[in-house]
């Protein structure tokens, strides 16, 4: 299952009044976060993640007990439900299934630090991107990001190998992994096209993929 909110709002007041509804460590991570956005997505991707769970399993999200990997990756310690979660700028999405499975979405913005980021993909890739119209490169650079990041966070190390210790291929709108660091596994790619704004890719076992994202609203987050 796919699930996405937006972070619509920004206020102080209701954020210390839901605080106390998530857990030790995300209120700890929001009183370090410097800036309110910051604050906020930590405390609505938790609301969020438990509010989808609880939808999808049938059961109270108080009943929900996480817990982490020896890479920081959370799981369900009662339920065998996969899960991997994403936000950049006011977007949070989830990706759920009965088997291990990655997500990563990106805001589209020029950056300043292109040519660095490039230099970190294998050379096939590299030379994939300076393939591209100059035009379309910055679109294909998140493509690629989007693809790369979902599949570390399928395998459960999120960046604990190097970018170029895998390649990927992308052609004709579609991803195929090259070479992987797990490489008894076949791991399938699905882009998904959630606005013009934003770069959304899946990583998962099964070569079939859902069709579309369920909207968990904002305000049902934050009115509990």
């Amino acid at each position: 299952m796919l699930y996405m909110t937006r972070v619509l709002l920004q206020d102080p007041v209701i954020l210390q009044n839901l605080v106390s509804k998530v857990s030790k460590e995300t209120q700890t991570k929001i009183i370090k976060a410097r800036l309110l956005i910051d604050q906020w997505r930590y405390l609505i991707a938790e609301l969020f993640l438990k509010r989808a769970l609880s939808l999808e399993l049938g059961i109270p999200s108080s009943s929900l007990i996480f817990a982490a990997d020896m890479y920081g990756k959370p799981y369900l310690m009662n339920k065998k439900r996969f899960f991997n979660l994403s936000h950049s700028h006011e977007m949070i999405v989830l990706a759920t299934d009965d088997e291990p499975i990655g997500i990563d979405i990106e805001y589209i913005a020029p950056l300043n630090d292109l040519k660095d980021l490039i230099g970190q993909f294998t050379e096939k890739e590299q030379e994939a991107y300076f393939a591209q119209p100059e035009i379309s490169r910055l679109n294909f650079f998140y493509d690629l990001w989007t693809y790369k990041e979902s599949y570390l966070k399928a395998i459960g190390i999120g960046f604990g190998y190097s970018l170029q210790s895998f390649s990927i291929q992308v052609a004709d709108g579609a991803a195929f992994l090259l070479k992987g660091i797990d490489s008894d596994t076949k791991w399938y790619f699905q882009k998904y096209e959630i606005d013009q704004t934003y770069k959304c890719a899946i990583c998962s076992r099964k070569q079939t993929f859902p069709k579309e994202f369920q909207l968990i609203p904002f305000e049902d987050l934050i009115c509990q």
